[in-house]
């Protein structure tokens, strides 16, 4: 699921990920700015925490705490 600007940029997107045999939202990614390269920042999903054996999407990037990570537009894999 992802929302797009008025301006047909993305702005959000809900990131899922594969957990006891079905896929469950994990967190949201949101982008920052109005120019070309925009931050990204990602942060879990509250639900995501209640999950039962909920692992973290990237272990040492994106460990499963409760905050919010930034991250450039290379490191969420966009290139201007």
């Amino acid at each position: 699921m992802w929302q797009i600007s008025s301006a047909g940029r993305l702005d959000r997107l809900v990131v899922f990920r594969w957990h006891a045999g079905s896929y469950v939202p994990a967190g949201e990614l949101t982008f920052e700015g109005a120019g070309p390269t925009r931050m990204g920042r990602f942060r879990y999903a509250r639900s995501y925490f209640a999950r039962d054996g909920a692992r973290p999407i990237d272990p040492l990037g994106l460990p499963l705490v409760r905050k919010s990570y930034p991250a450039a537009p290379e490191a969420v894999g966009f290139k201007p």
